[in-house]
């Protein structure tokens, strides 16, 4: 049944027709053209409205023009309507029918494919991603290894990514993680818009304040980049001034979590400064209660130059002995340096230096910061001396003052090619500890845009025997895959 002229004629009266659409030169859409069973389908979904009632009356034909406001005007409303698959299509044939008239009306239809496939990716069920990373490994033992294997295997990235726009403002995310063959939920998390521009994000979630910022170049991060269960984060850019706080609870440890930090944008953002404040609960009768603060900052010079640092001071909520030494207060710096290929031409270059005091904690990630591929890192701390205590929030306190040196040239050879070298040194100072030098070259291939392989080799060299950690050398063959 196709009587709906009275509902268009409806529509027509909310965009305020005028007599002066008597003279319309467009013609016609005869009553037994599919663009009314369209409407009709968009309208019972609730995507175009007809009179207060809700209900299409009438039997007189409307001009291509007054179809093409119709489309228009559900055009606009498509963002706030959950629209079916079903109804998306029809929009789409309607936008091709109705082109030069929505062009005559000024709608923009250019790129309109695009977007409406975004909102029915967003607004119509879930969206699905997904990873997976093979590694095999041919190497001297306990360095790259703590089980002492000669040679191994593993599958140490299998992720399917699921997400959902349930409404304008909220959104949810799942991350199932099945590289011990279990599949579980490794992020349960969504996100929330509120009025001021203020997003929350609640749920299993991970940050990594320094990523985000580009202050560090492979997996460094000194002290995010971590999970939390369950988390609530809050944050608000207006202007030049970026705004976020959380609250993170940690379980079974009986460890809470909370911090914030500000950071300032100046000369077109060219220049970020950035404040921080991370503090820790633990079990009541629990000796520490430790926090850091501390600044750091990015600051893109000229064009493909980029400077960055951090000071870290970290507070242990008391005395502690790290290996016969009391320490209370323990500070990281770093400052890097990163050039882009476009510049240099034959290369891109990252170099960082980084300064730990005694006594000094880091983020637990399974690998430490410079482990190159999830090795175990050049770190030496308390947790590897028995009896020696454990910081109770991230890692191990670090045995001794140690300077940092980390070096990483990039050459990007084609869209398929790329080669990488990494250099590193580790300087302890005043104990007997080893220092460290290490060296690493390694070939990416891009098969195909999903699917990308490395093949690496390292070499790490110690100063004097320490049976924790030898002279070893490592192949590794590892296979990418994303979807």
């Amino acid at each position: 049944m196709k009587r709906f002229t009275l509902a268009i004629l409806a529509l027509i009266g909310l965009f305020s027709f005028t007599p002066a659409f008597a003279s319309n030169p467009f013609v016609d859409v005869p009553l037994n053209h599919w663009a009314y069973d369209a409407v009709s389908k968009l309208a019972a979904d609730g995507i175009v409205i007809g009179y207060p009632d809700g209900t299409f009356q009438g039997t007189k034909p409307i001009t291509r023009y007054e179809m093409a406001m119709v489309v228009a005007r559900a055009l606009a409303k498509v963002d706030e309507t959950k629209a079916s698959k079903e109804d998306l299509g029809l929009l789409k044939k309607l936008v091709v029918e109705f082109q030069d008239e929505l062009n005559a009306l000024g709608v923009k239809v250019d790129g309109i494919e695009e977007r409406l496939a975004a909102v029915e990716r967003n607004l119509n069920g879930f969206a699905f991603s997904g990873s997976l990373e093979i590694d095999f490994y041919w190497n001297g033992g306990d360095y790259f290894n703590e089980n002492g294997n000669y040679q191994d295997a593993q599958v140490e990235e299998a992720y399917i990514h699921i997400s959902k726009q349930v409404d304008s403002n909220v959104s949810v995310h799942f991350r199932l993680e099945a590289e011990t063959g279990n599949l579980i939920a490794g992020r349960a998390y969504a996100n929330v818009l509120f009025p001021w521009g203020i997003a929350m994000t609640i749920g299993r979630w991970a940050f990594d304040w320094e990523a985000e910022r580009g202050l560090y170049a492979d997996n460094d991060a000194l002290l995010t980049d971590r999970a939390y269960s369950p988390i609530i984060y809050f944050n608000r850019r207006t202007g030049s001034v970026d705004f976020a706080f959380y609250y993170a609870y940690f379980d079974p440890d009986e460890l809470a979590e909370y911090g914030g930090r500000l950071d300032f944008f100046v000369g077109d953002n060219r220049l970020r400064l950035g404040l921080f404040y991370m503090g820790w609960t633990t079990a009541p009768g629990t000796a520490l209660d430790p926090f850091v603060y501390g600044a750091d900052f990015t600051f893109n010079f000229a064009e493909g130059f980029r400077a960055y640092g951090q000071y870290i001071s970290e507070d242990l909520g008391g005395a502690v002995n790290v290996l016969g030494t009391l320490v209370d207060n323990p500070v990281i710096y770093k400052l890097g340096l990163s050039v882009d290929q476009s510049v240099l031409n034959f290369t891109s270059v990252t170099a960082e230096y980084v300064k730990m005091e005694r006594g000094a904690f880091y983020t637990d990630r399974t690998s430490q910061p410079y482990g190159y591929l999830e090795a175990q890192g050049f770190l030496i701390d308390t947790s590897e001396f028995p009896g020696e205590p454990v910081s109770p929030v991230l890692s191990g306190y670090i045995a001794d003052d140690v300077d940092i040196f980390f070096l990483k040239l990039t050459q990007q050879w084609s869209d398929k090619v790329a080669t990488v070298q990494r250099y590193y040194s580790f300087d302890y100072k005043g104990r007997d500890l080893p220092d460290a030098k290490s060296f690493a070259f390694s070939f990416l291939y891009q098969y195909t845009p999903s699917l990308s392989f490395e093949l690496g080799y390292q070499q790490v060299d110690w100063s004097s025997g320490f049976d924790i950690r030898q002279d070893e050398s490592r192949i590794n063959l590892t296979t990418y895959i994303t979807f």
